[in-house]
Order: structure tokens, then C-alpha cells, then sequence
């Protein structure tokens, strides 16, 4: 299921970035050639990491087969003091019974297909992993080792759709319990006065929640811990197409945003020079127009020119003896 998840979303999500990077590149051109706003970093980047996971999308999921780890009993849930065996199966094509064992992430000494954990401790709790010389490491399985009287062994943790469900009620040392009765969510499923399992055919959603079990053991009446077992619903293409087209338009209108803030920028920046220059232009044709208006004025209204004045030219003084004839004239008659 992992392998089908990843062979679709990888060449998803490489066709998505490959479309960002790609419009980025076409933004990024149109922005150099008509407003000479430079988009460095981002195509490049996109597109490395667009081609990287295209060849990891490209790779065949039938590389070398993961190995198969497996317990009997299967249960990953035991009391102290139990046994338990786990098996490590390969892909068989080298016939090679050589296996490598780890616990917690530790390499253990034992090589052989099986892997045998008598009278268990808490210590023998934790994660096993195994591997052949044929097969890449398995995935974990987590086995857990409690100190109880009465303890719920499930066969899933996790159900999903569709899927059986096995229920056990476990006594201590694999002693016999009595008047066995099952609950899911302090509700009572099934009684049964000697020891039987609990099986769930077609689980669904419905199925999950908390989970325990009552019994009498040594005549006396335990109650065991509750389990909580969830639910993991068929995965849908659109759980990832949704929150990854929502992610790509983020992309897209965040870069458009930027863009266009650039070249409005750009484009306020110019016509703030164009009108600083036609203002400029436009009072040096003022003064021109003026100075030109003020020389025709001059030529056509010219300064009349300075006349002197007339000098003041007094009569002559008569000659002593002699009268003036206006008093000549008086006195004749």
C-alpha cells in the first residue's frame, strides 16, 4: 500500500512543482522583457528538486522485496513468562536461510529464519526488525511485554475497512478464564463461560474505540487494562489532491501577487520620471514663451526718445532813458 502511495503521489507532486517552475519561468520572462524585473532563484531550485523526485517517482517498486516478519502466536501483545516465536521470510531466490535480526534498532546474534523469545521479560519489549540476504530490511513490529493478571490480545491495532478482527482474552501463565465476557466502549459484546476468542468478520468505522475484557481467574474476577484500536478508512486520491492543489494556488497567487506589486512598482516608479520630465519640460517652455512674448512687446511698443526742452530765452533789458512802447502807447493816450 505504501509502495502504491508513493508511485502516485511523487509523480503528482513532480508534475505540480514542474508546472510552478514553469510558470514562474513564463512570469519570470514576461516580467524581464516588459518591465525589466529579474526572477532569479526561483526557476533553477524548482526544477532540481522537480527532477529529483521524478527519477525517485521513476523507480520500480519491484525493487528487492522488503522481508516478512510474522509471530506465533500472533499476537504482539503477551503476559511475562510467555512464549513467543517470530519468523523472517525473504524473497526465497537465493535459497539462503542466513537472516539478520535487530531489536530496538540493535543487531542481535541470532542468523537463522526464526527468531525464539522463551519465558518473555519487560526487557524483550520494543521493536524487531529482521532481514535476508535476499530482501531489504522488513518493516518494524512492536511486541509488547506486560505484568497482568487478565490482558486483551488483538490481531490489529489499526483496522481498516473490511478487515477481520480477532479479539483474546489472555490469563497469566495460560491459566483457563472462566465467564469471559468482551467490551467495546464499557459495552458488553459477548459472554461465554469458558474462554473463547472474539471475532469481527467485516470491521468498520464503527469498530474502533476502546476495548477490554472480564473473567474469572483462580476463582477470582480480573479486569484487563483497555485497549484502544483505531481506524484507518480507504485512502483517497483526493486527500492529497485537495490539500496539494490548495497548496499550488497559494504558490501561484503569491507569486503572481509579488510579481504584479513589482511591476506596479516599476510602472508608478516611470510615470513618476515621465510627469517629473514633462513638468520640467513644460516650465522651460513657460520661460521661453514668457521671455519670447516679453522681446515681441519690446519691438513693437519701442521707448518714444528724450526730447530736451526748449531754453528759457529772457527779453533784453531796455536801454536807460528809454521807454517801452506799451508805456509809450498809455501815456498817448
Amino acid at each position: 500500500m505504501r509502495s502504491d502511495i508513493k508511485s502516485t503521489i511523487l509523480p503528482l507532486f513532480s508534475y505540480i512543482l514542474l508546472g510552478y517552475s514553469s510558470l514562474l519561468s513564463f512570469h519570470s520572462l514576461q516580467a524581464t522583457e516588459v518591465v525589466h524585473v529579474p526572477m532569479e532563484g526561483f526557476s533553477p531550485k524548482l526544477l532540481w528538486v522537480t527532477l529529483l523526485l521524478w527519477a525517485l517517482s521513476g523507480r520500480s517498486t519491484e525493487d528487492a522485496s522488503k522481508a516478512l516478519l510474522s509471530l506465533n502466536p500472533p499476537w504482539t501483545r503477551i503476559l511475562r513468562t510467555d512464549n513467543v516465536t517470530l519468523h523472517c521470510e525473504g524473497s526465497d531466490t537465493s535459497h539462503s536461510n542466513q537472516t539478520q535480526w535487530f531489536h530496538n534498532g540493535s543487531s542481535t546474534p541470532v542468523q537463522t529464519s526464526s527468531f525464539s523469545i522463551t519465558f518473555a521479560t519487560i526487557n524483550d519489549s520494543g521493536e524487531y526488525r529482521c532481514q535476508t540476504k535476499d530482501s531489504v530490511i522488513s518493516d518494524p513490529v512492536y511486541l509488547g511485554v506486560y505484568s497482568d493478571w487478565l490482558l486483551l490480545q488483538p490481531s490489529l491495532m489499526i483496522i481498516r475497512e473490511g478487515e477481520p478482527l480477532l479479539l483474546s482474552c489472555h490469563g497469566w501463565k495460560n491459566r483457563t478464564v472462566y465467564k469471559v465476557t468482551f467490551y467495546h466502549n464499557k459495552k458488553a459484546l459477548k459472554y461465554w463461560y469458558e474462554n473463547h476468542n472474539f471475532f469481527i468478520p467485516n470491521t468498520t468505522r464503527n469498530n474502533r474505540g476502546f476495548y477490554h475484557c472480564t473473567g474469572i481467574l483462580w476463582r477470582i474476577h480480573y479486569t484487563s487494562k483497555p485497549l484502544y484500536i483505531g481506524f484507518k478508512g480507504p485512502i483517497s486520491y483526493m486527500q492529497f489532491l485537495v490539500p496539494l492543489m490548495a497548496g499550488l494556488l497559494f504558490v501561484v497567487d503569491t507569486a503572481l501577487f509579488v510579481l504584479t506589486q513589482k511591476q506596479l512598482h516599476v510602472l508608478i516608479e516611470k510615470d513618476r520620471k515621465l510627469a517629473s520630465k514633462i513638468d520640467s519640460l513644460a516650465k522651460a517652455d513657460t520661460e521661453v514663451e514668457s521671455k519670447t512674448q516679453c522681446d515681441d512687446e519690446a519691438v513693437l511698443d519701442p521707448e518714444p526718445e528724450f526730447e530736451p526742452e526748449p531754453e528759457y530765452v529772457s527779453d533784453p533789458d531796455p536801454e536807460p532813458g528809454l521807454m517801452p512802447l506799451s508805456v509809450i502807447s498809455d501815456v498817448t493816450a
